[in-house]
C-alpha cells in the first residue's frame, strides 16, 4: 500500500516540473521579445548640417 502516495507523488512532481519549464521558457521568450532590439532594414542615422540632430535617412 506504500506504493500509491509514491507514485502519486512522482506523478506530481514530473507535472510539476514540466509546467515550470514550460513556463519558464514562455517567460524567457517574453523578455526576449521585449529586450531584443527594434530592427530596421536601413535605419541609419545621418546628421542634419543646419540643425545638428541626428536624423534616420531612408
Amino acid at each position: 500500500m506504500r506504493f500509491l502516495p509514491i507514485a502519486a507523488a512522482t506523478a506530481a512532481a514530473i507535472f510539476g516540473v514540466r509546467f515550470l519549464r514550460r513556463e519558464w521558457r514562455r517567460i524567457n521568450e517574453d523578455l526576449d521579445r521585449v529586450r531584443a532590439p527594434e530592427t530596421r532594414p536601413s535605419a541609419t542615422l545621418r546628421r542634419d548640417a543646419k540643425t545638428g540632430e541626428w536624423r534616420p535617412s531612408h
